[in-house]
């Protein structure tokens, strides 16, 4: 498979652009990245489709370069090693994210079915002028 011209470079965070939850925590992710290391692109637009895997909807999914291309997480995972890229004190998250997906997934997925009720996360995302934000 070809790479993506995405890639190499900071993690791309994939989001919901049509859920406020979703969109939301992309943002809190956004505001809490002072060292620009992940950009911000919305599953169902054409950077998530440059991927040409199939991504799931209910899901935040970090995508990032490595060894052999390009590495996917997705639900839990995807979350806790997005927030362990922000440093600082969230680097813990990354302990977290090594934890068993039987374990660490069922409580994002129960969020997950009901994300469209829940209010949005008050958080900004990126402008499409800002360099980490892709269409």
């Amino acid at each position: 498979m070809n790479t993506p011209p995405l890639f190499p470079g900071p993690p791309v965070v994939l989001y919901d652009g049509d859920c406020g939850w979703c969109r939301g925590w992309a943002g809190w992710l956004y505001g809490r990245d002072r060292q620009h290391r992940l950009r911000f692109a919305p599953l169902s637009g054409p950077t998530a489709s440059l991927l040409g895997a199939p991504l799931p909807p209910d899901s935040l999914v970090l995508a990032r370069h490595g060894a052999h291309g390009v590495v996917l997480e997705t639900h839990a995972r995807a979350v806790l090693q997005a927030a362990a890229l922000l440093g600082g004190p969230w680097r813990l998250a990354a302990l977290a994210a090594r934890l068993p997906r039987w374990l660490i997934d069922p409580p994002y997925r129960a969020v997950a079915r009901r994300r469209h009720r829940l209010p949005p996360v008050p958080c900004r995302l990126p402008e499409p002028g800002d360099g980490r934000h892709l269409p």
